[in-house]
């Protein structure tokens, strides 16, 4: 798996958390959606950080990374989940810095380590490889495989600028992500479907926000999901409510061309077609 392979698609967007200090395990479990304990050297999370309130803040894939972890998250949100978490960290023997000018996050899309999986007996989603880290997608295998490289082992040519295939491919396959669909501090993560991403572990215990999630879950009041949108030309803006005729059914997530997602209410997801802004737009639960 050469790093000069022009399949691997740089995620230019993406930055790294490192998290370590003999507390970082308990400090992160006591924070984040999903199991800390689940993470080891062959299994990688996906995960997410809530309000008390049980509203999105950031989600990510946490790694490990030898005595601690390091996280895979999007630029934008770094310095705000690093002032958050050194928020929680109080007197914890817990070390948090951003380390993205050391790394590089590539996907390849489309692929589960198969070759990996030969060379390593035993594997199961993570593998260190050659100064690099590689991990299939948790949240689903058709995503292919994301590697977290040296910054210092990245061919120079390898510039990011497919970065566009990535969004491509994620949308088609209706998989929100963070701050490019989820609103920070509005947006619930199970109206998201986090849950079926794998994001949120409904054994693990408390957690920031675990009270109003448990309570939506178990109550059974989730009423809105993600949806594929198609338009007849560019769909509308990230957040743009969307409207059939006046009325609000939605609001639009990210998009790619005249492909997009977004999130609708529950009464609305058997509408085939909607006219917002004098342009047709064709919906696929």
């Amino acid at each position: 798996m050469p790093l000069n392979d022009g399949s691997f698609i740089v995620l230019n967007d993406r930055s790294v958390i490192a998290i370590s200090g003999t507390d970082a395990p308990q400090f992160l479990q006591g924070i984040i959606t999903n199991d800390i304990h689940k993470v080891s050297p062959t299994q990688t999370i996906y995960a997410a950080f809530l309000t008390p309130q049980g509203k999105f803040l950031a989600d990510f894939f946490i790694l490990k990374h030898q005595q601690g972890f390091l996280v895979d998250i999007h630029h934008s949100l770094v310095t705000s989940l690093i002032k958050r978490f050194t928020m929680y960290r109080l007197r914890a023997n817990v070390v948090i810095e951003d380390v993205s000018s050391q790394y590089k996050v590539l996907c390849l899309p489309g692929t589960v380590l198969s070759d990996l999986k030969q060379q390593h007996l035993g594997f199961t989603t993570t593998l260190p490889v050659s100064h690099a880290i590689a991990y299939i997608d948790p949240r689903d295998a058709r995503l292919g495989t994301r590697v977290m490289v040296c910054e210092a082992l990245l061919p120079p040519l390898m510039d990011g600028s497919n970065a566009d295939e990535y969004d491509q491919l994620r949308i088609s396959l209706k998989i929100p992500e963070g701050v490019k669909d989820i609103i920070p501090e509005t947006s619930f993560p199970l109206d998201y479907g986090l849950k079926e991403l794998h994001a949120i572990d409904f054994k693990k215990g408390c957690y920031v926000g675990q009270e109003v999630t448990a309570r939506t879950e178990y109550k059974g009041k989730v009423k809105k999901h993600i949806v594929a949108i198609t338009g007849e030309a560019s769909l509308p803006a990230v957040g743009e409510v969307i409207l059939d005729e006046a009325v609000p059914i939605g609001v639009m997530g990210s998009s790619y061309g005249k492909d997009g997602l977004a999130l609708v209410k529950e009464e609305n997801s058997l509408t085939q077609a909607v006219t917002h802004a004098g342009q047709k737009l064709s919906i696929n639960s």
